[in-house]
């Protein structure tokens, strides 16, 4: 059957896939066991096909951006849709429309060279827009979702344009209809500094300022967090009041380890992947953290990143 299913999406025009491909090298984690189909759609079209061969062939399928917020299990998962190569960006209307593969690095290069700020609290954060906008991702005050004018979600019956309500984002968390993921998005621009929290926009900046707000964002991180480690970023969503990592930190957790799983010493928040750690590690370490956490404070953790353990037909 699975065979039968790759022979037919082989015939798709602009989709590369490949079989049996190992997850733990697309994550920054470095965990995860192997997809046994792997596609890659070049563009909306070949993506809108694909979803509907795999409807058609009941296969359950995720949806990979950067793997900068992702834990796989290591059993490995039927098929994964990977986004990277959907990465293009033109500006038209007074907006800008961005592909949900192109990473938020990407994009900062793009705003950097055609003199646009806004966004520069986001530097350092590792993960594609279509990730960051499912977790409405953000950094010191700044959130991706204040800046989204409309969101591009695609089916195995097509794509159409999706406008957000207040309702469709809140903290690290985002409500997109069931059955449909984000193919793209526009972004607000703006002939001025926006004003106000929200409906926030892309403006007009100097280089130079912008190259030092990033300069100071990521000299920041570069202090604050194990970059140089394998990890998924922030494990835990910050309480309402409070702060995970200090909460972590103060039940006498930074450092231990369970295995090669361990929780950075640089930032209580993260875990690290010393050198082997693989799923079941990670998942018993995120375990004994939340139950000591609820022990010592009386609250109750909620995880952040993403995690895929189960098959999930969409």
């Amino acid at each position: 059957m699975r065979q039968l299913l790759f022979n037919d999406l082989k015939r798709i025009k602009d989709l590369n896939v490949t079989q049996d491909v190992c997850l733990g090298s697309h994550t920054t984690f470095k965990i995860g066991g192997r997809a046994r189909l792997f596609l890659t759609p070049l563009s909306t079209q070949a993506l809108e096909k694909s979803l509907g061969l795999l409807k058609q062939a009941e296969t359950p399928y995720r949806i990979l951006g950067n793997g900068s917020n992702l834990l796989i299990t290591d059993r490995g998962v039927d098929a994964v849709i990977n986004l990277s190569r959907m990465s293009s960006v033109r500006s038209c209307n007074g907006a800008l429309t961005v592909q949900a593969g192109m990473t938020i690095s990407g994009l900062l290069r793009w705003c950097l060279d055609h003199g646009y700020g806004g966004l520069e609290a986001l530097a350092g954060i590792p993960g594609s827009l279509g990730g960051a906008i499912s977790m409405n991702a953000g950094a010191c005050g700044c959130e991706i979702a204040d800046f989204v004018e409309e969101i591009l979600l695609t089916c195995h019956e097509g794509s159409a344009w999706f406008k957000p309500v207040d309702q469709t984002f809140s903290y690290r968390k985002s409500s997109i209809p069931a059955g449909s993921m984000i193919s793209a998005l526009k972004i607000r621009l703006s002939k001025n500094i926006p004003q106000g929290p929200k409906k926030q926009a892309l403006f007009p900046r100097a280089r130079k300022d912008s190259v030092e707000k990033i300069r100071k964002v990521m000299q920041k991180r570069l202090i604050s967090q194990p970059l140089g480690q394998p990890s998924a970023g922030c494990v835990f969503k910050n309480p309402e009041g409070a702060y995970a990592w200090r909460l972590i930190a103060e039940s006498g957790l930074q450092g231990f380890a369970n295995g090669d799983a361990q929780v950075s010493r640089k930032h209580a928040n993260f875990i690290v992947n010393r050198g082997k750690a693989d799923f079941i590690q990670v998942k018993d370490l995120m375990a004994i953290i939340k139950e000591r956490v609820y022990e010592q404070t009386g609250t109750l953790l909620k995880e952040e990143l993403v995690i895929w353990e189960d098959d999930i037909i969409h």
